[in-house]
């Protein structure tokens, strides 16, 4: 799975694979390995080293190199709000044995890589405090490698809320159809507008003073002004993707509460689909 998933990314785009808990076997850890391939990957089992100790007990033993401060995305399953969070980072590197229940002679008898440990210093009582423990295969000398691997693993979240908008916003577990090049290429489509829905919604959040008109036609932004701003006027001049993500909001339902950010993926894709219903609706009447 792992080499058919890289098979068509070109040979000058590095490759780094991204997994969660569920991606810590050690199967994995050696394809990956085998093909060259770089890993960073959350740490769920406590593997036996070579040297007889446990990896999580090495690198909690390890002394931190550093500090750093890690944009944490907001959590709105738990009703987290995204925050800054002051963390100190560690790492080592260990030789893990092959676990005793893995028959497959094929298989490598230990592995080498780096562990990474990046906890929360200060935490919130309300809250349980943040560790990671991530494996990799990336080289580690100073502490701004390690950032580099934790900004890799922070990346992960927006696979998530890429899933979540395919499945839940395009409802592509509801396709239709039955053989699977047919559903190949519908889950392509969808998968265009997910990542369509995705880079507005976090434009206008990264980016807020950019202009609309850069994802939206000039019908397409005006007619949005006048339904969310419920005018006929329409403006003659783009305003910017903060005040069309504000607006696609109040059109897919966002409550916009004073302690809220930015509308999320879901109002955004309602706010999408309900202007693309206004809009063929308005096109009709010319």
């Amino acid at each position: 799975m792992l080499d058919e998933s890289t098979l068509y990314i070109p040979d000058e785009v590095k490759i780094v694979t991204i997994c969660d808990r569920e991606g810590d076997f050690y199967e994995l850890y050696a394809k990956a390995q085998e093909l060259g391939e770089d890993f960073v990957i959350r740490v769920s089992h406590d593997r036996s080293t070579e040297s007889n100790d446990k990896v999580m007990s090495q690198i909690r033993r390890t002394r931190a190199i550093g500090q750093v401060t890690v944009n944490i995305p907001r959590n709105s399953r738990a009703n987290i709000p995204a925050r800054q969070v002051e963390m100190e980072v560690a790492y080592c590197s260990v030789c893990i044995k092959k676990p005793i229940n893995i028959t497959d002679k094929t298989l490598p008898n230990s592995l080498q890589m780096n562990i990474v440990r990046i906890t929360e210093i200060n935490p919130n009582e309300s809250q349980p405090p943040i560790e990671w423990i991530l494996s990799t295969s990336l080289p580690i000398n100073s502490a701004n490698d390690v950032m580099v691997i934790v900004g890799y693993y922070i990346q992960r979240w927006k696979i998530e809320r890429f899933h979540f908008v395919l499945k839940s916003g395009c409802n592509s577990e509801k396709i239709q159809q039955r053989t699977f090049d047919k559903i190949t290429s519908v889950l392509l489509i969808y998968s265009v507008i997910a990542m369509f829905i995705m880079t507005i919604t976090y434009i206008g959040s990264v980016l807020p003073d950019t202009s609309c008109d850069i994802f939206f036609d000039t019908d397409e932004w005006q007619i949005l002004y006048r339904i969310t701003n419920k005018t006929n006027f329409s403006p003659t001049e783009p305003y910017s993707m903060a005040d069309a993500i504000n607006y696609l909001g109040q059109l897919g339902s966002y409550k916009r509460a004073h302690s809220d950010g930015f509308p999320g993926l879901m109002a955004i894709w309602n706010g999408l689909f309900k202007l693309y219903d206004y809009f063929d609706l308005f096109v009709g009447q010319v």
